[in-house]
């Protein structure tokens, strides 16, 4: 599954990851996925993420929302610097250009197949 999802407004990168994850983890939930594995890129979210701590801050607002986890069979973290997640960056540009949220099951979007294929090699 692959999403993207625009939205107004200004935010810290921190913010802007933590809140593509619970986004990601709803849509992923409403289309009925159990394992997830959520990979980011931004350290500080990742061991936020790893951790559940209760952080007091604007991400951890959007954080606290670890029910969603309680859904799944398993949630699995992943770090991955930026240059190893050319996928999700891909993405993430394409929902600067499109309104709304995207969403493709079982299928990967054209917009991304040259980075996939990257992926594999």
């Amino acid at each position: 599954m692959a999403m993207t999802e625009s939205w107004e407004g200004e935010c810290s990168v921190v913010e802007g990851e933590a809140t593509a994850v619970r986004q990601g983890l709803k849509t992923a939930l409403e289309a009925g996925f159990q394992k997830i594995e959520v990979e980011v890129d931004c350290l500080t979210l990742y061991y936020a993420l790893r951790k559940k701590t209760k952080e007091l801050s604007a991400y951890g607002l959007i954080l606290k929302d670890w029910y969603l986890c309680s859904f799944c069979q398993e949630v699995g973290f992943s770090f991955t610097k930026r240059n190893g997640n050319k996928v999700a960056h891909a993405l993430a540009k394409y929902s600067l250009e499109n309104e709304g949220m995207l969403v493709w099951l079982e299928e990967a979007p054209t917009i991304v197949m040259d980075c996939v294929f990257a992926d594999i090699d």
